[in-house]
């Protein structure tokens, strides 16, 4: 951006962006015997350190906004779920349902307009909670423990749905569960 476009931007108080496409770059034989680069002017080097500091920033990063914690991927339920009446059925003797025949096991289910990960804590304690985190709709993890984690932007919730930690500030929808007298259908209340 030249001297009159600036002031011009700065009367006008416009933040557009300078048009970095008609910038020179120094190419390979600006660089002279000694390794100097002879075309290299002091905008070049700003956004090469810009830019730089940035991909350092963002590899620091990683995906884990979390908090370091290890996630566990429940296994999506594929058979032995059905609608019963205005309820969601699970049979727990179906293949799909095997990761919910131990204390700590998950599942995910597919609800209508919603996702779950359906979590055994005992025999005869299931919990139903979203998975889908209230923040900006990406899908939170089960620890395996006690809490979901959303690796978007680092929110927390405990398995009652409530937020442990921001930026979320609603809590998870959860849904009753309860276990047929056999010990073999899990009834998740939709209504």
């Amino acid at each position: 951006m030249s001297t009159p476009d600036l002031e011009h931007a700065v009367a006008n108080d416009s933040c557009a962006a300078p048009d970095i496409d008609h910038v020179d770059t120094p190419t390979a034989s600006d660089v002279n015997s000694a390794g100097a680069c002879t075309g290299c002017t002091r905008r070049f080097i700003l956004r090469g350190i810009a830019v730089g500091a940035g991909s350092a920033v963002l590899a620091a990063c990683g995906t884990d906004a979390g908090g370091g914690e290890d996630l566990v991927d429940a296994p999506p339920i594929d058979t032995g779920v059905s609608m019963c009446g205005s309820n969601l059925c699970i049979d727990l003797t179906a293949t799909g349902a095997a990761s919910l025949t131990k204390d700590n096991g998950s599942a995910l289910v597919t609800l209508p307009g919603d996702r779950a990960v359906v979590i055994r804590k005992s025999a005869t304690d299931y919990i139903v909670v979203s998975n889908i985190c209230t923040h900006a709709s990406c899908t939170a993890h089960f620890d395996g423990s006690s809490k979901l984690a959303c690796p978007c932007h680092g929110s927390q919730f405990d398995l009652t749905g409530k937020v442990l930690r921001g930026p979320a500030t609603r809590p998870l929808r959860t849904y009753a569960a309860s276990i047929d007298a056999t010990g073999t259908v899990l009834t998740i209340e939709l209504g």
